[in-house]
């Protein structure tokens, strides 16, 4: 069971060491909500510890924390990038060019911080665009995720 995916970039999200998928549910009791019609029904669920792993429950949720936090500083980077489009996409349609011209110049230059647009995930790529943040959080995520065990100091 997974949570959430992190949200993309609108018209796609190409990532070179990473991706969009929410991480994996730690081990414990939950409950599966399915509503139709006006009836909502209710039935308990237990994840249990895969049993060849040694890794504590304390290793396991620390790790799902940081892997949530990843999550969610992905989202808001994707969802910024997002915004930022439709703010420019707005702006050339502003009768006063020059004011318009030197907001969009400030947009582009945080834009070209947050993601590569040019980037379409072929590896090749990766020699001539420079992974920007959206690309080095998701990294970040495929490294604490590799395992049965608590973050290091590190990630």
């Amino acid at each position: 069971m997974r949570y959430a995916d992190a949200h993309g970039i609108e018209g796609g999200t190409f990532l070179a060491g990473g991706n969009l998928r929410g991480p994996v549910a730690v081990p414990g009791a939950y409950q599966v909500r399915m509503k139709t019609g006006g009836q909502t029904l209710t039935q308990p669920l237990r994840i249990v510890p895969d049993p060849k792993s040694e890794a504590k429950a304390a290793d396991l949720q620390e790790q799902f924390d940081l892997l949530i936090a990843i999550r969610d500083k992905l989202s808001a980077v994707h969802d910024a990038v997002n915004e930022i489009k439709k703010m420019r996409t707005a702006l050339a349609s502003r009768p006063d060019r020059a004011a318009a011209a030197k907001l969009d110049a400030a947009l582009e230059g945080v834009l070209k911080e947050l993601a590569e647009l040019r980037f379409a995930g072929f590896d090749d790529q990766m020699l001539a665009f420079d992974l920007k943040l959206n690309n080095r959080i998701a990294a970040l995520q495929g490294y604490v995720a590799q395992g049965d065990y608590a973050p290091t100091e590190q990630q």
